[in-house]
């Protein structure tokens, strides 16, 4: 176990990936959801995280980890989170003018640009 750093949810995921054991898991430096969302971006791994998604927030942390441990392969994997797409930046933008010219809420704001949006306005 490493003393120097404290792990990142991608260390966390390499360990996964190359089945080693250099840091210690903690659910704080990296959630089981967090992982799980991660590999479900790989479209070879879907159907290993699809079996544990269902026992998700049932379970402990640690378990899902030692699962994925034990079912995802070994191997180089080139995963990319995905980004916003333009549509969304411009939702996030509209959101908030609303917030600061009418003085709403998050939550009123984005119901508001949502409802201009079926409109049409």
């Amino acid at each position: 176990m490493s003393i120097d750093k404290k792990p990142t949810l991608f260390d966390i995921l390499d360990q996964i990936k190359f089945k080693t054991s250099k840091y210690e898991y903690n659910k704080k430096d990296a959630s089981a959801f967090m992982i799980s969302m991660f590999l479900s971006l790989d479209s070879n791994l879907i159907d290993i995280v699809n079996k544990i998604n269902s026992l998700q927030f049932g379970l402990d942390d640690d378990i899902i980890y030692k699962y994925y441990m034990d079912k995802v392969p070994k191997g180089r994997r080139y995963l990319k989170w995905p980004k916003k797409d333009p549509k969304d930046k411009q939702f996030d933008k509209d959101v908030e003018q609303e917030m600061s010219e009418k003085g709403l809420s998050k939550r009123e704001a984005m119901m508001v640009v949502k409802q201009r949006g079926k409109l049409n306005v």
